[in-house]
């Protein structure tokens, strides 16, 4: 009499699943799915799945052989392909799930695919070989192979009295008031940048890559030059700062969303786009949404967050806040909410700007707000940290210049810490 057949083993928790592939565990995750395991199985909130994970030649094999799929991508748009790519010491992984028949072309949120990934992690070995076998570049990498930012070789302020910094104080005419605003306040801390004579792609040749007719605004931002800056500045952040990535003309007709327009990806999450319909606006109003949402992988609210505030207005906010970046002096500071004496005597001396703020919605929508004060700019955001706490990023020509335009006597902030700490007391 033939013996009964051993139970299946129960799939084992996920905890243990991310350990085996983690680890390399290929004789446990090949008993996992032996008693009838998931290879396709979703790993956590984002959807991952088991290939995401793989980290060799071995563990791939296995994985393709129990029908996982090559080219399944998270929430984020992020395949195995990506993933390996960042990583040099995987390599042998990656070179396994080509030769399976992955697919390198799949863009990211971020309008990435696996070579442009390698590049920006600075994995040389997987960019080499990812280049060797024809892999091609994301639309926006593309670009600025193509457009590189033209700069002037030697650039710095005039000697002598230095110009002021343009200024939103006076309300600006139209749309092409504020392009040129923009790109003057640009040019006054970023010294460097040289404009384009003539717009790096035509009407016609921007219509044609997004595959639509774009409106008025969105023409006149991408043939300012204000495009590139932005796309070349946000292309450089830093260790601690949030991902950014606008969308280039030619990235539209690729998007995960058919019915929303992409205009610019912020974080994990932050996707702010244009809703079809209203296509037909010179300048139309530029709506935030959590991308998952906007996925439809949530069954959540509707897509359109919140009522945000036109293009321009959009694009103009983002340059301020880039700009801090680039000034000589910058610290983060509580100027909208603080009642420390410092941030009262700002408030006095700045002048809040024209520009509307975008108003708050569902998910983690920026509050923005813009003060100016001589050479200086004040860009508020809110904070990631804790509900309702707005700080800010504070940028001038030199610390010395913020403290001038803030400086407070002693007494004034030595009675402020007294009545702060008598609050916390009682």
């Amino acid at each position: 009499m033939a013996p009964e057949p051993t139970p299946p083993t129960p799939l084992r928790a996920v905890d243990d699943l991310l350990e085996f592939l983690r680890d390399d565990k290929i004789e446990q995750m090949a008993d996992y799915l032996r008693s009838g395991g998931d290879a396709n199985i979703s790993l956590n909130s984002l959807k991952s799945r088991p290939i995401n994970f793989a980290r060799s030649a071995e563990m791939v094999d296995l994985l393709v052989g129990a029908g996982a799929d090559l080219n399944v991508a998270s929430e984020l748009g992020t395949t195995a392909a990506h993933l390996m790519a960042q990583d040099d010491e995987v390599l042998p992984a990656l070179q396994k799930l080509a030769k399976a028949g992955a697919d390198l072309r799949p863009l990211d949120i971020y309008f990435d695919t696996p070579l442009d990934v390698a590049e920006r992690e600075n994995a040389t070995a997987c960019a080499r070989w990812l280049k060797s076998i024809g892999a091609p570049r994301g639309p926006l990498s593309e670009y600025r192979r193509q457009h590189p930012l033209p700069k002037k070789s030697a650039a710095s302020r005039p000697a002598g009295r230095a110009a002021r910094m343009p200024s939103l104080v006076q309300p600006l005419r139209d749309r092409r008031a504020l392009w040129q605003h923009l790109r003057e306040l640009i040019q006054f801390w970023d010294p460097a940048v040289a404009w384009r004579t003539e717009p790096a792609l035509s009407t016609a040749d921007l219509n044609s890559l997004a595959g639509l007719e774009l409106p008025a605004a969105f023409q006149e931002f991408y043939q300012s030059g204000i495009f590139d800056w932005l796309l070349w500045q946000t292309a450089k952040t830093g260790p601690y700062s949030l991902r950014c990535a606008w969308a280039s003309a030619d990235a539209i007709p690729r998007r995960r969303v058919h019915d929303f327009i992409p205009v610019m990806q912020h974080s994990n999450l932050g996707h702010y786009c244009i809703e079809r319909d209203e296509l037909g606006s010179a300048d139309p109003v530029v709506r935030y949404a959590d991308f998952r949402k906007l996925a439809g992988v949530h069954k959540c609210p509707p897509a359109s967050l919140h009522t945000g505030c036109r293009l321009s207005e959009f694009v103009a906010i983002e340059v301020y806040g880039e700009l801090v970046d680039v000034t000589p002096a910058q610290r983060y500071f509580d100027l909208d909410s603080s009642d420390h004496p410092q941030a009262v005597r700002l408030r006095q001396e700045l002048t809040r700007c024209a520009l509307p703020r975008l108003r708050s919605g569902l998910g983690n929508v920026d509050h923005r707000a813009i003060y100016e004060g001589p050479d200086m700019i004040y860009v508020e955001i809110e904070s990631h940290f804790q509900q309702q706490n707005y700080y800010g990023i504070l940028g001038g020509k030199s610390n010395k210049a913020l403290q001038q335009m803030a400086v407070v006597d002693d007494e004034d902030v030595e009675a402020w810490e007294d009545d702060d700490a008598e609050s916390d007391e009682n």
